[in-house]
């Protein structure tokens, strides 16, 4: 067998709860060689559980360390870690608005907008402006995430607002997103250009 189909296995049996396959082809150490599989997977266990914990923290505190630990070992069985970070592990365990307020708070920092070069802009200008979302910035239907002062921040919005930041994400012009939408503009660009969700803007 060559190591790459062997190292496989092994992947496979750590996962598992039974691979007699596997233990056919290795031998006894100075543990048998079941206890020695059984150590690999109650690390890995402890260690995807763990990482889970710190990313739904709020899931662990409603749920309570028994079932949520019921819950991250039928979540582990079925999706294996496929990344060697295990901020990149998750997706999908439980709400939605955690796991993206995760990815928020991991985000890469960008230089903030510059509002003096967007202010030189006449108004037939700033309304071919496109704007762009930070990097820390996730809407998830009617909640907008995002993060300031390295803290992240999780805000129900109205539709108008969610519209607006749709358009923006879609690389839609001022005046396109408020030819679609109708909506009060002035406003959102006051809100979204303070709380530093919008970072960048490009002119045509």
């Amino acid at each position: 067998m060559k190591i790459a189909d062997l190292q496989n296995k092994f992947i496979d049996s750590i996962y598992a709860v039974t691979n007699p396959d596997l233990l056919t082809k290795i031998k006894d150490g100075k543990a048998p060689k079941e206890e020695l599989l059984d150590i690999y997977r109650n690390n890995l266990r402890g260690t995807l559980s763990n990482a889970l914990r710190i990313t739904y923290p709020e899931t662990h505190k409603n749920l309570g360390a028994k079932k949520f630990q019921k819950l991250c070992d039928e979540f582990i069985k079925k999706n294996r870690s496929l990344s060697g970070n295990l901020d990149d592990y998750g997706q999908g365990f439980a709400n939605e608005l955690e796991w993206l307020q995760h990815k928020s708070y991991l985000a890469k920092d960008v230089k903030p907008l510059n509002l003096k070069k967007l202010q030189k802009l006449t108004p037939e200008k700033l309304f071919e402006v496109k704007f762009k979302l930070h990097p820390s910035c996730f809407l998830h239907k009617n909640f907008v995430i995002f993060r300031q002062d390295f803290e992240v921040k999780l805000e129900k919005i109205s539709r108008a607002e969610t519209n607006f930041l749709l358009g923006v994400k879609d690389g839609l012009s001022l005046y396109k997103i408020y030819e679609k939408y109708e909506i009060d503009i002035q406003h959102c660009l006051q809100k979204y250009l303070t709380n530093g969700v919008l970072c960048a803007f490009t002119t045509s």
